[in-house]
């Protein structure tokens, strides 16, 4: 029993640790650069603080910054956010589903036309908390007795 206890607080803290983790990456990938522009052969980088004011602006603005494309890709952001708050209020399949769709409107840059030699490191490890906080919420949700209690079974044993 005390195997079982050791695994299950163990995988706790795994979980959590993914957690904090994807969401360092997160704030970490805006002081990256994430792409870069090629104005008369020279190629300049955008960091991530400007790709997401890039992407606010993406509709409003010529195709010069994306367009409907970027801002779709920029729609990941409040995706997460709006996740991040829910896996603190114990709402694990919100959580969960907001995780996933945040990584697959991330991921629509790499789909399609555009020039994908671009994208730089920041624009990845943004890719990466996104996928990160996806699978960590969705396996609270799938191990959460109640969709009320996040990760109950990796931290309450049952007697």
């Amino acid at each position: 029993m005390e195997a079982r206890i050791t695994g299950h607080r163990r995988c706790g803290l795994i979980a959590r640790t993914v957690f904090w983790l994807s969401l360092l990456f997160y704030v970490c990938s805006f002081a990256l650069p994430a792409f870069d522009i090629v104005i008369d052969q020279q190629p300049s980088s955008s960091f991530g603080y400007q790709a997401f004011l890039i992407g606010i602006m993406a509709p409003f603005s010529s195709p010069y910054y994306g367009g409907p494309r970027a801002f779709a890709s920029w729609l990941a952001n409040p995706l997460f956010w709006w996740g991040t708050f829910q896996s603190a209020r114990y709402r694990c399949r919100q959580a969960s589903i907001a995780g996933g769709l945040a990584t697959i409107l991330a991921a629509s840059l790499l789909i399609g036309e555009g020039n994908k030699c671009l994208l730089r490191e920041g624009y990845y490890v943004w890719l990466m908390s996104m996928g990160m906080f996806a699978l960590v919420s969705t396996w609270w949700w799938r191990n959460s007795r109640t969709s009320s209690e996040m990760g109950s079974s990796c931290i309450i044993v049952d007697n």
